[in-house]
């Protein structure tokens, strides 16, 4: 008779790089009718790097009796972890046409798990005299996302200039 195996419970770790995550689980243990307590080795072994996604803990005890059981378990290394976003300082500049062309700089951003970012703004082509707010979004390949806000100041401290007519003559027709 093979030794019995006790009941594991899926394990679910969260990625701490684009590796996957180390995870320490507790191993089954197993008991034989004849033997006791018997010894469970597990592979993947506890404390191994675990990549990102699902992995089958495969698991077995033997008896002296070359008696084996098997069982197995998930690993699941997730990625919820939403990655930064530091928007561009804001900006105060003056008015270059009625619509104002602007350079908002470069956010920075990092995740634990995703070097390749997808970074977007709602920034308009053209910006009027006024504040406007431009939202900045960060998202990781696993759909996580953070947002950060610039503010652009549009400023029309300039003066409109006046330009005279020629002088003109004109000539009187009635009394």
């Amino acid at each position: 008779t093979a030794p019995v195996i006790s009941a594991h419970d899926p394990v679910t770790a969260e990625a701490t790089s684009a590796d996957g995550a180390v995870v320490a689980y507790d191993s089954p243990t197993a008991t034989d009718l004849v033997d006791g307590s018997v010894v469970v080795a597990c592979l993947p072994v506890s404390n191994s790097t675990f990549d990102l996604g699902d992995t089958t803990v495969n698991c077995s005890a033997t008896d002296i009796h070359s008696n084996t059981a098997n069982s197995s378990f998930t690993v699941s290394v997730v990625d919820t972890t939403d990655p930064s976003i530091a928007a561009p300082i804001d900006i105060t500049q003056e008015a270059n046409g009625v619509l104002s062309t602007v350079d908002l700089g470069t956010p920075i951003v990092s995740d634990a798990v995703d070097a390749s970012l997808i970074v977007t703004n709602n920034a308009p082509a053209g910006f009027p005299v006024g504040t406007t707010v431009v939202t900045w979004t960060a998202t990781d390949a696993s759909g996580n996302s953070q947002t950060d806000t610039q503010s652009v100041t549009i400023t029309d401290l300039t003066p409109p200039t006046i330009t005279s007519p020629a002088d003109q003559t004109f000539e009187a027709t009635g009394p």
